[in-house]
């Protein structure tokens, strides 16, 4: 089990500074949604026991809080997905090339979708 996996199923909350946490790779859908009816599709690059880093079309605001929606293959049947739905900070947005690179940091995860996170981190190793 990596650092982050074992990290993930020892947090009890969702605080902390997300560059001296362990990440894990993962190439998962994202979806940004800057209002009720407003969104941007991004894909996950990787994931920590206290953020996300997505890759987006445009930059985000830094110190924002959004919601943001995560395609997670199910543990049992990788195939599948689940959407799991967070509320995270935006700490950082930096160009890479043509996109951009968003770090966040989780402000609000719920016990079930921490656990889920935890599940498919395990079954991906």
């Amino acid at each position: 089990m990596s650092g982050l996996q074992a990290s993930w199923l020892a947090q009890a909350g969702g605080e902390g500074d997300a560059r001296g946490s362990s990440r894990v790779q993962v190439s998962w859908r994202a979806r940004v949604l800057l209002s009720q009816a407003t969104f941007i599709e991004c894909r996950t690059l990787n994931i920590s026991d206290v953020g996300v880093s997505l890759l987006c079309d445009r930059a985000l605001s830094s110190g924002a809080t959004l919601n943001v929606a995560l395609a997670v293959p199910e543990p049992r049947d990788r195939s599948r997905i689940r959407p799991v739905t967070l509320m995270a900070r935006v700490v950082f947005h930096a160009a890479a090339g043509d996109l951009f690179k968003i770090g966040m940091q989780f402000v609000q995860v719920d016990d079930d979708t921490r656990a889920f996170v935890r599940q498919a981190l395990r079954a991906g190793r």
